[in-house]
């Protein structure tokens, strides 16, 4: 499922569109996607393919797909949820259920260059742009946190 969201991104059709178009197709994938696949691509988000340079925007495009994948996964567990486009200053991905609502900020990062400081995470922000709302998350992949926590170690 990677090598098809990167193919989305890098394809030749999708590369001569201004960002916000290509954005558009990403969230229309993503939005447009059978639970199974959703499944599937929540297997392998958050794993940013070396393919793409650092700081590109092909970079921020993944990022962009990885918010728009929250924001559905939060969808199909029966909340209303929806990405925040506006990066600066806000979280990610906004949800209400019944009586709660909820912030969320999706990390993507590279293998080969794991997080290694809270400032990676940015928890302190998160928690900011929780404005009125109960819960805030914040969601990455497993095995980077084990990766941090073993960078931490002795």
């Amino acid at each position: 499922m990677r090598y098809e969201v990167a193919s989305l991104i890098i394809s030749p059709s999708n590369v001569s569109l201004d960002f916000t178009a290509r954005l558009n197709r990403l969230k229309v994938a993503v939005d447009t996607a059978t639970v199974e696949e959703v499944l599937k691509h929540l297997d392998y988000a958050g794993v940013i393919p070396e393919c793409f340079g650092r700081d590109s925007s092909e970079e921020m495009l993944y990022a962009k797909y990885c918010q728009a994948l929250l924001a559905r996964a939060l969808r199909e567990l029966g909340l209303k949820a929806r990405s925040i486009l506006d990066r600066v200053g806000a979280a990610d991905v906004s949800a209400n259920g019944d009586d709660y609502s909820i912030v969320g900020n999706a990390k993507a990062f590279r293998l080969s260059w794991p997080p290694k400081h809270q400032k990676d995470f940015n928890v302190e922000g998160l928690h900011k742009w929780r404005k009125g709302a109960n819960f805030a998350c914040l969601v990455c992949r497993l095995y980077l946190w084990l990766a941090v926590s073993l960078s931490a170690s002795p």
